[in-house]
């Protein structure tokens, strides 16, 4: 994304040139080792390194045409390779990319089925569900599915964050509200779980003033619009929110 929006993902990326590390796959490649019964993830530690990746912004994408590239090159990979639930996975991703969210569902079902949630791209996969489901009006099994990730994830606030975000579009006020509250009480998750910046904070906040907004409680907006202000600074639309609700008062 660009600005305030973007997503966020911890992936594998920088090791020694000592050539015993090679990167498999056609696509979206993933590092391995040379070396037979070796656990990378023991070899690798998280460390506080942020790299940016703008190679997937729409603008890039339209104009290199990588969406027309890349799902012919995932079919050929499946065909390959039948069993392999990461193709699948990055075929809805680029389904998704392309709004088509049906045929998104569709791939990342063949995953959903055999879910293993110790893989890294398990938390993205649900919570990219939960946003087809959303898109296609299946409000009611995509609050189920985030309900489910909850159990599987429950340090995952960007979940509980898209959970609050769908029962606030469906008039579900209350419970909206508790679900974005329990993400500022939450806070940041584990970085394996940080899907999308701000759920315990900005994004919250701002929830909350939008839904005491609609519901004429103004000094409860203005407060939560503050406090979306005080995490995020960038914000100036929130001024715009603010003076309209001073005004009010």
């Amino acid at each position: 994304g660009s600005g305030s929006d973007y997503t966020i993902h911890e992936a594998l990326r920088l090791f020694r040139n000592n050539k015993k590390y090679e990167f498999i796959g056609r696509l979206h490649e993933q590092i391995s080792s040379k070396e037979k019964n070796i656990d990378l993830k023991k070899r690798f530690s998280v460390e506080d390194i942020r790299l940016y990746h703008y190679g997937y912004l729409d603008t890039v994408t339209n104009n290199k045409k990588k969406r027309e590239r890349n799902i012919p090159i995932l079919l050929e990979q499946i065909a390959q390779e039948p069993e392999n639930l990461f193709h699948y996975f990055n075929l809805g991703n680029e389904y998704l990319a392309q709004k088509d969210y049906g045929q998104a569902l569709e791939q990342y079902k063949k995953v959903y089925a055999k879910l293993d949630i110790t893989q890294p791209y398990s938390p993205h996969l649900l919570y990219r569900m939960i946003c087809c489901l959303f898109e296609l009006k299946e409000y009611e099994k995509a609050l189920l599915l985030a309900e489910e990730a909850l159990k599987a994830y429950p340090l995952c606030t960007d979940i509980m964050f898209l959970k609050g975000f769908i029962l606030s579009f469906i008039k579900r006020y209350t419970l909206a509200v508790d679900c974005f509250n329990k993400c500022i009480e939450m806070g940041e998750p584990p970085r394996t779980l940080n899907l999308l910046n701000g759920c315990a904070t900005f994004r919250p906040y701002i929830a909350l003033g939008d839904i005491y907004s609609q519901l004429d409680d103004l000094d409860k907006a203005l407060h939560a619009y503050t406090q979306a202000l005080n995490s995020n600074n960038e914000l100036y639309y929130l001024l715009y929110k603010i003076g309209n609700l001073l005004n009010k008062k």
